[in-house]
Order: C-alpha cells, then sequence, then structure tokens
C-alpha cells in the first residue's frame, strides 16, 4: 500500500518519491592531473620511425573534457566573430545605399522637395 503522503503520482505507471534523495560526491575525478592542471607543452615534435600507423602514433594526453571544452570556446568564438563581421558588412551596405540615395536626391533638380528647400533658404539668406 502506497501512501498519499510519501508519492506523487504522475503517470498511472510511474510513482515518483517527494523525499528528496541526498547523493555523496567525491572529489575522486577533480585530484586527477588531467582535471587538475595543463599538460606540459612539448616544443619539438617527437620523430616517428617506421611506419605511420595509428596503433604506433601516440594518443592524445589530455582529457576528453577539456578537448570538449576547447572546442565548445572555439565555436562560440567563431560564431560571435563571424557575427559582428556580418553586423559590419550589413552597417556598410545600409550607409553605402543611404549616400548614393543621399546623392541621387540632390542631383535631382526637378523635384517639389528639392524647391522647397531652395526656396527656405534663399528666405534664410535675405533675412537679417
Amino acid at each position: 500500500v502506497i501512501s498519499k503522503v510519501n508519492t506523487k503520482r504522475f503517470n498511472k505507471k510511474c510513482l515518483v518519491d517527494k523525499k528528496p534523495r541526498y547523493v555523496t560526491l567525491s572529489n575522486a575525478y577533480a585530484e586527477l592531473p588531467d582535471f587538475s592542471a595543463d599538460p606540459p607543452q612539448i616544443d619539438v615534435a617527437p620523430a616517428i620511425t617506421g611506419s605511420t600507423n595509428k596503433a604506433t602514433i601516440a594518443p592524445n594526453k589530455t582529457s576528453k573534457f577539456k578537448r570538449k571544452a576547447v572546442r565548445r570556446f572555439l565555436v562560440r568564438q567563431l560564431k560571435r566573430t563571424t557575427n559582428s563581421h556580418e553586423s559590419e558588412m550589413i552597417d556598410d551596405y545600409i550607409t553605402w545605399a543611404e549616400d548614393e540615395r543621399t546623392g541621387l536626391a540632390k542631383l535631382d533638380t526637378a523635384a517639389p522637395k528639392f524647391a522647397a528647400i531652395e526656396r527656405a533658404h534663399d528666405r534664410y539668406g535675405t533675412v537679417k
């Protein structure tokens, strides 16, 4: 018999306990050298003699977690730079189009708007 105080029924097949279950965590993985410090950098590449099979090449020394973190960081950085370059390019095209439109509007002396602006300029120039 299941009491209603200790369980919550989400559906008829699954009963979930309401009481929290605590788990003790250990720091065993954080104490490993792969997680606590970067591996030493080798300036000279080791010389591989004989055949270049995959079996003879030493595996990567960094942990999978660090490789994933670096890869995700580089993806975010690449996305950030491409977005900034795209926005700069769009701004440049908008500025170019506005300049072209302004130049064409200034050259069109037959437009009624141009004539109204010229009359206003003439009035301001004569009033003292």
